[in-house]
């Protein structure tokens, strides 16, 4: 199988998956898995159906085999990332998002995931800091917003947080992240 064929059968694959089509797009990666199993965009192409269609385990697995091919891959370091905080593998996920920042610092989907990730498991200020930067790389990018409100709001700075979710649902008005952490504001106030 040539290098042009892989590469349309992966974008088939990303076609059908943002299509809601994860069984077809499962389908043709683990075809290409067979035909090419040391392509690393294979891999992490595969990893990130896995993780659409909730199959963490193998979405893991194959995201640490992508990663090991190819240890400069940001996507396969963020997939096991993803993956490790799905199944509860805190250090794992830490360490790999980790990995990701580094090779990819100007990408706003793994900073403000990152951002999130750290306010969620007890690191608020490593998670201002991080959603700060990915408002820095893309200021309308709800879930930048939406992971600073999380942050600031784990801080104690709530009138800061409600701006910030205020701010992330304008751009995004089903935002559900920055309703969550309004919501969780709000029922406090009310303690």
């Amino acid at each position: 199988m040539n290098l042009c064929w892989t590469d349309q059968l992966v974008d088939d694959a990303l076609d059908a998956l943002e299509r809601g089509d994860g069984v077809r797009a499962l389908s043709i990666l683990d075809q290409l898995a067979a035909e090419r199993p040391y392509d690393v965009t294979v891999r992490w192409v595969r990893a990130k159906i896995l993780l659409s269609l909730g199959n963490y385990e193998e979405a893991l697995t194959e995201s640490r085999l992508a990663a090991r091919m190819d240890s400069s891959s940001a996507d396969s370091h963020f997939l096991l990332a993803c993956a490790a905080w799905h199944l509860e593998r805190i250090d794992d996920a830490r360490e790999s998002f980790e990995a990701a920042i580094r090779l990819a610092i100007k990408d706003v989907d793994i900073t403000q995931t990152y951002a999130r990730f750290m306010a969620e498991h007890g690191h608020p200020g490593v998670a201002e800091s991080a959603a700060l930067q990915a408002i820095q790389l893309d200021g309308s990018h709800a879930e930048s917003w939406a992971a600073l409100a999380a942050a600031r709001h784990r801080l104690g700075k709530q009138e800061a947080a409600m701006s910030d979710c205020q701010h992330a649902i304008q751009l995004d008005p089903p935002n559900a992240y920055a309703q969550s952490v309004l919501d969780d504001i709000h029922r406090r106030r009310k303690r």
